[in-house]
This record gives structure tokens, sequence and C-alpha cells, in this order.
């Protein structure tokens, strides 16, 4: 058996990691790795033997897997994080601390760092440079979160944006923004 065969068996421990980490399945590894499906034909819930001609590599691969379950299983429950079904007061509170943070970045001119809390779909739509190059730093002095108002996933933030306008001073002005509740954390949607 070649290392690949046994990282795919690893892998196949959390079947459910690509939808959503919802309930991931564990599988005890005590001399078997559970395949989720590989080409050889095998099943779900086959077991195919972790042996190795050097103990150290599967006494190495067992301690590695009993370290990695725990924390995948925290990150896919949202240990820390947010849902759509948390309290208002709750995904109140988380969302406008990820809007100020975002805020913050903006105001200092770290557009790396403001990037990452796009949503993965705006991402997708508005690359790294693209976004850089339509972003502006230095046009803000202030921000602070007004409202914020959620419905399941979908949350709707109101930010009073103070702008460094030399012509008028003091300029603020209430920016709304669309914030999605997903993968256990909030992002910000761009129109």
């Amino acid at each position: 058996m070649n290392r690949l065969t046994v990282l795919t068996g690893f892998y196949s421990l959390f079947p459910t990691v690509g939808s959503g980490c919802e309930g991931a399945r564990l599988a005890e590894l005590h001399g078997s790795v559970a395949i989720g499906s590989l080409s050889s034909g095998r099943k779900t819930g086959d077991q195919l033997p972790v042996s190795s001609p050097n103990i150290g590599e599967r006494g190495i691969f067992r301690a590695l897997a009993y370290l990695a379950a725990p924390l995948l299983v925290a990150a896919c429950s949202g240990v820390g994080g947010i849902r759509p079904d948390s309290p208002e007061g709750e995904k109140q509170r988380f969302v406008a601390e990820r809007a100020e943070a975002r805020w913050h970045s903006l105001i200092k001119g770290d557009l790396d760092s403001a990037y990452q809390f796009l949503s993965p779909g705006t991402k997708a739509a508005k690359p790294l440079p693209v976004y850089k190059s339509q972003t502006r730093p230095g046009a803000w002095r202030t921000a602070k979160v007004q409202k914020v108002a959620c419905e399941r996933e979908i949350c709707n933030v109101t930010v009073k944006v103070g702008f460094a306008a030399r012509q008028i001073p003091g300029l603020e002005m209430d920016v709304p923004e669309t914030w999605i509740i997903e993968q256990g954390t909030a992002w910000i949607v761009l129109k």
C-alpha cells in the first residue's frame, strides 16, 4: 500500500467537509481506515487495513489522525463562530465586530486584510488585483456600525463613515452593507 492510498483513506474520514461540515463522520482508527469512494470500487464503510513495512509511519499516521479529528470537528461545529440559527443578539454583535474590523483595515489602507472579509462569491467575481484597483485607500477616516438587522443568514448593516474630504471637513454618510453568515463566520457581499 502506498502513502497516497493511506492519505486518501484519511481524508475520507471527513466526507462532509465539502458540504458545510455538518456532522463530520469520524471512524475509529484501530488498524483500519474507512474509505469513502476509491476507484478500486470500494464503498463507504469498507475497511482498508493500514499496513506498512515501517511501523513508525503507521504510528505517525494514527497520531496525526487522532490530533486532526477533534480540530476538524471543532471547526465544523462553528465553535467560536456564528450560525444562521444563532440568537439574534449574538449575530448582531458578531456581524458588527466583523464590519468594524473590515472598516478598520480599509482606514489603515490594508486592502489585503480588508479583502479577507469578502464573501467567497464576491471573491470569485472580484479577484484581489481587481478589488485593489477599484478601492481607494485614504478616502475614509472613521467608521462606526450604527445598526445591524439579521434575518436568518442575511444581515443588513448601516455604517456611519467619516470621509477624509478636505473640501468638506466632517463629512459623514450612512453606508448600507449586506453581510451573509456562512461557514461559521460573516462575510460582506459587494455588489
